[in-house]
């Protein structure tokens, strides 16, 4: 006698629990939470800056996280994830191996044989894997272009909230407006800078410029390129 399980059951079946291996952490920053690791996943919701956090481990390269928030599972960035240790406030990225963060291997599966599709991942302290699905992905059939390369700013940029209250004007033209957008390693943050190969454009009447950038519509200063404010 021959057992059928759904096939939605199985991918189901896949999921390991990892909270046991979870630690508190903060997001340094409002930080998006992504379906994957890498900016070229949806973002699934926006973590406040100083808002708590439960850190469940992050990918072999270290890069990003899978995190608890709000009700939420999905991935941060983890040089933007900071936690107490010996009663400081240490940056994940920077302290992984003395943290001892745990690894975690990040898949998808098909959950069943129409289209949809599930995140699986599954936790175990001192294992390996790669992150699939990050900077490089395909959407619609086309390779995501755009420079790939680390966001600059360090602990100076991670501060929350606008740099600029830009006008309603200047809001409804560069919602209305949409341009290619650019995907970098890492998340944009108020305060960083984007790479000089970023393209900008011009606002009519403002000072400040604008791109895209890892899904996110940002303002930037002519000149330096420096982050002044995020649309979120």
């Amino acid at each position: 006698m021959k057992l059928r399980i759904p096939a939605f059951a199985v991918a189901a079946a896949l999921v390991l629990p990892s909270a046991v291996f979870a630690f508190p952490g903060t997001a340094m920053t409002d930080l998006p939470l992504r379906a994957g690791p890498g900016p070229t996943h949806p973002i699934i919701g926006t973590i406040d800056r100083q808002a708590a956090v439960e850190i469940e481990g992050c990918i072999d390269t270290g890069n990003w996280c899978q995190v608890s928030w709000g009700g939420k599972r999905g991935w941060a960035y983890a040089a933007n994830l900071g936690t107490q240790s010996q009663g400081k406030t240490v940056i994940i990225s920077e302290s992984r191996a003395a943290l001892q963060v745990p690894k975690v291997v990040y898949q998808e599966q098909l959950a069943s044989a129409a289209t949809s599709t599930t995140t699986t991942t599954s936790t175990q302290k001192g294992s390996t894997g790669a992150a699939t699905g990050a900077a490089g992905g395909v959407v619609a059939g086309a390779l995501l272009g755009g420079p790939i390369g680390a966001v600059i700013g360090g602990l100076a940029g991670l501060a929350g909230g606008a740099v600029v209250d830009p006008p309603g004007q200047v809001n409804t033209y560069v919602t209305s407006k949409k341009v290619d957008p650019v995907y970098l390693e890492g998340e944009v943050v108020v305060g960083s800078t984007l790479p000089s190969t970023v393209k900008v454009y011009e606002i009519p009447d403002y000072q400040y410029r604008y791109t895209s950038v890892n899904g996110q519509t940002v303002l930037v200063e002519p000149g330096t390129n420096k982050v002044v404010h995020i649309y979120r």
